[in-house]
């Protein structure tokens, strides 16, 4: 047989697309803004990558190959346990000189689910997204909390709150992204930030359009949110991280982040967080920790689940994580997510 009919052959496609997936799913973790279309391909349900299975493996069972077989599914092992970032850590850390954090984006969806999906534990801070006009609603559900709220950022804790601003140097289209708080927790004085990214979803809604897809291939741009492409949509979104990035970098506190940063555990975006922090589901936690999207006004997630990770809780300078789990929440869009932190030497 010539070399091009093998490579046309069902045994030549199945070889070419486990190579071909294994090098997509290498772009995507390292560089995947470099190239609009893996940008894309960012916040695709993982079944997308291995859809072609369904076709190559009955295919590979008929003719018997079962190298190709053990090849699927190292590749399905691949994408469901290396890619899909699977931890699996130990027992979990008790000290008394931990803290306890919970962050939740609450804008759509049960408004209390933080409160209700972890059992026994009484967190020190609880930092919440999207929570505009909601102070008085709990101050009355949580009396022996201290409450701050900024714009739509909010925080409860029950450890003195000694000031909170709006940090003004991380803007996305005039609005700020990012609140910062100082706490006095256990004798320590902590920075605080909360984060709330702009959402992709208007862009990313549009993605099937005949224009979309001509920018996808480079004939001509699409306007999307305000620029006038979909590359410079991007661009501006890597900046305004970059700018947060920086922001942190600057911090002088011993601080820990947690928030809905609306990007994905892949990627350059997600890099230039934790290549100077540590994620904490990372680091500490079980599971594939998914946080989006819930079964909450979402057609996908109902069937799917949730298949994002992209509500974090960071450990910065002074702080290591030694625990971290997400909600099995069914209200909500965004599931909230608990961590617990020990003090690192700096």
């Amino acid at each position: 047989m010539s070399v091009a009919r093998r490579f046309f052959s069902l045994e030549g496609l199945s070889a070419g697309f486990c190579v071909g997936l294994l090098l997509v799913l290498a772009v995507v973790e390292w560089w995947a803004e470099c190239w609009l279309p893996f940008a894309m391909l960012l916040f695709a349900p993982p079944i997308v990558y291995v859809l072609p299975f369904c076709i190559l493996t009955p295919a590979m069972l008929w003719r018997k190959r079962w190298w190709h077989i053990a090849l699927h599914v190292t590749c399905i092992a691949v994408v469901m346990f290396g890619f899909m970032t699977y931890r699996h850590h130990g027992k979990k850390s008790d000290s008394p000189k931990g803290i306890t954090v919970i962050t939740h984006n609450i804008g759509q969806g049960d408004r209390e689910a933080f409160a209700e999906y972890f059992p026994g534990e009484e967190p020190d801070i609880v930092l919440l997204q999207d929570a505009a006009r909601r102070r008085e609603l709990f101050a009355k559900r949580f009396p022996n909390h201290r409450i701050k709220a900024l714009d739509q950022f909010l925080i409860l804790t029950p450890h003195t709150i000694l000031r909170g601003d709006l940090v003004d140097s991380v803007r996305w289209r005039g609005r700020t992204v990012v609140a910062r708080f100082e706490l006095m927790v256990n004798g320590r004085e902590v920075a605080v930030y909360s984060v709330h990214m702009p959402t992709p979803r208007p862009s990313l809604s549009r993605i099937l359009s005949p224009r979309v897809w001509l920018e996808i291939v480079g004939i001509a741009d699409a306007s999307t949110e305000g620029f006038a492409s979909y590359r410079k949509w991007l661009d501006a979104r890597m900046a305004l991280s970059k700018s947060l990035a920086d922001a942190l970098e600057r911090e002088k506190l011993p601080y820990l982040v947690g928030g809905d940063f609306n990007m994905p555990d892949h990627g350059r975006m997600y890099r230039l967080f934790s290549q100077k922090m540590t994620d904490a589901f990372a680091a500490a936690g079980n599971g594939w920790g998914m946080t989006f999207p819930g079964t909450k006004d979402s057609r996908a997630g109902r069937v799917l689940g949730p298949w994002l990770r992209i509500d974090y809780l960071f450990a910065g300078r002074g702080w290591k994580p030694v625990d971290c789990r997400t909600a099995d929440d069914v209200r909500s869009q965004h599931r909230a997510v608990f961590a617990r932190f020990e003090p690192a030497p700096e």
